[in-house]
């Protein structure tokens, strides 16, 4: 059995800010196998958090890996908006605009909108997925899809709120659609790197009253991963969105994220 711990602190220009991930999870094997596509099969319940100068979020789940390459996994967690930063925002209805300029505009003390902003607001969040993950030389590819469910202490007449993760109006309470694709390629452009492509969709499973268009957020861009030491890596992710009710009007909005990670293993037992 084996207990570990992951920290992560990075930092996103839009629309997240400073964030501070930390999980802490035991690791048991489900049975003994030599062959590469069973060897890494686990068990693992895990205890996670996520703390922001704007929101914070904590709870717990599990992840089960049966074999190298397929898995699934699920959390629950509480979650809080402290209302500073201007990260929550609710609305009356899905024709709102949730534009930046918009979010700035509600921002200020006194403004005028259908629905509220700068709120201290908490509730739950709950997640289950399903990964496929394949390593053919020094090249790794893994996709997850899965749903999310918000649900936040809201009132009746303000059923939608924006969700600053995935930078789109989300429906109170309704289950929501996501798939990641990752593809990288080792020892490019060194020997300690790894990059590639990362594809992030999000789909918030309704239509904007007025266009009729469901309120989807597909981003693209690359990654790359310095690995320093065995436990240590400093990660680039940059995103463009080529598919989303606001960003791809104009000029796309480039959102940038670096992050960094440090995680401490420790066995027990045998």
């Amino acid at each position: 059995m084996t207990f570990q711990t992951e920290a992560i602190v990075g930092g996103r220009l839009n629309p997240l800010g400073l964030s501070v991930q930390a999980d802490a999870f035991f690791s048991t094997p489900l049975y003994e196998s030599t062959q590469a596509a069973l060897a890494q099969n686990y068990i693992r319940p895990l205890a996670t958090v996520t703390v922001s100068p704007a929101r914070f979020i904590g709870g717990g789940g599990v992840r089960i890996q049966p074999t190298s390459f397929l898995g699934v996994r699920g959390t629950f967690q509480g979650v809080r908006y402290f209302g500073s930063f201007g990260q929550a925002h609710t609305f009356s209805d899905s024709s709102a605009s949730f534009s930046d300029a918009e979010l700035s505009r509600r921002k200020k003390p006194g403004a005028k909108s259908s629905g509220r902003s700068n709120v201290s607001v908490g509730g739950y969040s709950f997640q289950a997925s399903t990964y496929v993950q394949a390593k053919i030389g020094r090249f790794v590819a893994k996709v997850e899809g899965g749903v999310l469910r918000n649900v936040l202490r809201l009132r009746s007449s303000e059923p939608y709120f924006y969700e600053p993760s995935e930078d789109l109006l989300v429906r109170n309470g309704q289950y929501t659609s996501f798939v990641n694709v990752d593809a990288l390629a080792g020892s490019f452009p060194g020997e300690k790197f790894r990059s590639g492509l990362s594809t992030r969709f999000f789909d918030a499973r309704f239509a904007n009253k007025k266009t009729g268009k469901r309120m989807r957020n597909v981003r693209v861009g690359p990654t790359v991963i310095w690995n320093f030491e065995e436990s240590q890596f400093l990660a680039l992710l940059a995103h463009w969105h080529v598919a989303h009710p606001n960003r791809t009007i104009g000029a796309r909005k480039f959102v940038p994220s670096a992050t960094v990670a440090y995680q401490i293993d420790a066995e027990f037992g045998g």
